[in-house]
C-alpha cells in the first residue's frame, strides 16, 4: 500500500448559556483533496501468476457539522 496523507480542518464555536454550554463544530476531512484508499483490491493475473493491487477511493473532501449540548 502506498504512503498517503490527508489534512483535516475544523472550527469549534462555543456558546455559554444559563442552562449549559453549546458547541458547534464545522469542518472538512481530507481538505487537500487527495485520493486515499478506502480498501485495497488484490488482483491475480492467471497467465503470469503474479499479483497486483488496486486502491479503491470513494470520498474526496467530506464536510461535517456537529452540535453538542452540555447541561
Amino acid at each position: 500500500m502506498p504512503d498517503f496523507h490527508r489534512l483535516d480542518f475544523s472550527v469549534n464555536l462555543y456558546t455559554e448559556h444559563d442552562w449549559g454550554r453549546q458547541t458547534l463544530s464545522i469542518g472538512a476531512y481530507n481538505t487537500t483533496n487527495n485520493f486515499f484508499p478506502f480498501y485495497i483490491d488484490v488482483i491475480r493475473d492467471s497467465e503470469t501468476n503474479t499479483f497486483s493491487y488496486q486502491a479503491i477511493s470513494i470520498v474526496l473532501v467530506f464536510p461535517f457539522v456537529s452540535l453538542s449540548i452540555r447541561f
